[in-house]
């Protein structure tokens, strides 16, 4: 994640949020709330956990969406699903196991 995103996401004023509109592959549309962010060495990626700021079709408020996590030529941000269920199984761990410590 380059500097100016990373600042856009994270080192943000504290009342502010950072939030990201995605339309997945079933054409739903969700604006969420960018919460962590981690790299994984082992897929040599990085990744995204997001909260729907308002329930939308199958995305409900609380539940956590995690999104692979990259840029373009320009710096600017691409999210994407996990579509391998190892992959996302073992992302999902790690994230759960950095929220619960």
């Amino acid at each position: 994640m380059n500097n100016k995103n990373k600042e856009f996401f994270f080192d943000g004023d504290e009342n502010e949020v950072a939030v990201i509109t995605f339309t997945d592959s079933d054409g739903i549309t969700v604006q969420a709330e960018v919460i962590a962010n981690v790299e994984i060495e082992e897929f040599n990626k990085e990744y995204i956990a997001t909260l729907p700021i308002k329930e939308v079709g199958k995305y409900k408020e609380n539940n956590m969406i995690i999104l692979e996590y990259s840029e373009d030529e320009e710096g600017n941000p691409q999210f994407s699903g996990i579509t391998d269920p190892q992959e996302l199984q073992e992302v999902s761990d790690i994230f759960m196991e950095y929220f619960s410590s």
